[in-house]
């Protein structure tokens, strides 16, 4: 048997989700969890674990991290790689596709990226940079991510 619970929310801060989390244990006192799917958010996946205990693991949302690279390569002016450039459309797909690598794997795809920016004569590798480096920044280094988590 697997428990399947949507919560939806007007905002995410951790004292919502820690509300939440203790309500689903109020009407499930026998609740017992070793893995959950959550968003990426930091506070959600602080409040689970403060709620649950640590030897939960959370995952999160592989399309939430897809849509939002996607939508990066956009803000920063590559939405035209995607229709007109093959080698740039090429890097970001293999760049939203990083978190279905097994944890272990993600240090040394990371390497081969920066390794074809660094080769790379498409006009587009100051933004492919920016894009990988959003990626490090705000997903890689994200306390509900990595590095411990992925390395």
């Amino acid at each position: 048997m697997f428990l399947v619970c949507f919560i939806l929310t007007t905002r995410k801060t951790k004292d919502l989700y820690i509300a939440a989390f203790n309500k689903v244990k109020e009407l499930l006192p026998d609740f017992l969890s070793v893995r959950v799917m959550v968003d990426f958010e930091d506070a959600g996946v602080q409040a689970f674990e403060e709620a649950f205990g640590q030897s939960v693991k959370a995952d999160g949302f592989w399309s939430h991290f897809a849509q939002a690279v996607v939508q990066k390569a956009k803000k920063i002016g590559l939405p035209s790689a995607f229709r007109d450039d093959a080698e740039a459309s090429k890097y970001i797909r293999c760049v939203t596709c990083l978190p279905l690598l097994p944890p272990s794997d993600i240090d040394s795809a990371l390497t081969d990226l920066e390794t074809f920016l660094a080769v790379s004569s498409d006009s587009n590798k100051p933004l492919l940079r920016r894009l990988l480096d959003y990626v490090r920044s705000s997903w890689l280094m994200k306390a509900s991510i990595g590095p411990t988590d992925y390395l």
